[in-house]
């Protein structure tokens, strides 16, 4: 048999296995994410020819057809995606467990929402004396306007996934309201509670952190009278963890059942919201985990699939 031969009787598409590409992921994000394929690609690419067409052809022709035919197997390989950006790492994919929702029959659950920053731009546009919209208008008002509303104006995304989520999922014992917001000098109040300029300039006074009174004391009273009112009840934390302004205090009188989303570890404001009005939107509540002991701080997971 001629050398060339020899060389054209080799099996066509021998190429070795596909790689995967490992990119950030979420210590407590349960999404996982395929190989992104690039050695697929490469064995494609010097698998699928005679080795006379691999290997020491050198003329213009055959270069040409070589661009050619890796253009078009990187074509059908998944170039242009991000493995780094789409696909959580492999080390999270195996070391991970997911925390499961839990929907035991007569456990009551409340969620505490924290605040929007009113000392923003959107905070000054809405309390500026000659702003015309409607929000406004109402809060300049002596009826005021309801601080779940008025946060969501200041905070745009965050706090509008929050309020949808905590609306949508809440499970509070009988007249008692499930969705609470933070304040910073009026502890808990309901996300139905009215508020009028007077009122949020009076919250723009005080700093939320664990070592004001102003702050502390009103959110320790106020949390120990849910806990009297609803004992037993899941309390579930749509805030930061990062510092101790929110968990120290509601850990005191919650312990264990102060609970938080493990998909929030090492996602920012704008990418919470949106998991959560996409929760809202799927009917799918999102897994707790008890705040004390919990991992603060993670890799930032995976990019939202755009929809």
């Amino acid at each position: 048999m001629s050398s060339r031969g020899a060389q054209s009787s080799q099996p066509r598409g021998a190429g070795g296995p596909g790689s995967s590409h490992d990119g950030a992921g979420g210590a407590a994000s349960a999404a996982g994410g395929a190989a992104s394929g690039t050695g697929a690609c490469a064995a494609s690419t010097n698998g699928g020819e005679p080795a006379s067409e691999r290997e020491g052809d050198a003329g213009p022709a055959s270069e040409s057809r070589r661009r050619r035919r890796f253009r078009g197997n990187v074509r059908g390989c998944g170039a242009g995606r991000h493995p780094s950006r789409d696909e959580p790492s492999g080390r999270h994919r195996r070391n991970h467990i997911a925390p499961k929702p839990c929907h035991a029959p007569g456990v009551h659950r409340v969620f505490l929402l924290s605040p929007a920053n009113t000392g923003g731009v959107r905070g000054r546009m809405l309390l500026r004396d000659e702003a015309s919209f409607a929000l406004a208008e109402r809060v300049r008002s002596r009826d005021g306007a309801p601080i779940g509303e008025v946060m969501a104006f200041v905070s745009g995304l965050y706090f509008r996934g929050k309020l949808a989520y905590a609306r949508a999922f809440a499970r509070p014992p009988e007249q008692q309201p499930g969705v609470l917001v933070i304040t910073s000098c009026d502890g808990l109040v309901p996300a139905e509670a009215r508020v009028t300029v007077t009122s949020l300039l009076r919250h723009a006074e005080v700093d939320i952190h664990e070592k004001e009174p102003r702050y502390l004391r009103p959110l320790l009273r106020s949390a120990a009278a849910l806990e009297a009112a609803a004992p037993g009840s899941e309390v579930v934390l749509l805030g930061s963890i990062a510092t101790g302004k929110y968990l120290a205090p509601l850990a005191s009188v919650f312990g264990d059942r102060l609970l938080f989303p493990a998909d929030f570890a090492g996602r920012g404001d704008m990418s919470r919201g949106g998991l959560l009005l996409r929760c809202v939107d799927e009917g799918r509540e999102l897994g707790y985990v008890p705040i004390a002991g919990a991992v603060r701080h993670a890799p930032r997971p995976p990019r939202l699939v755009p929809r």
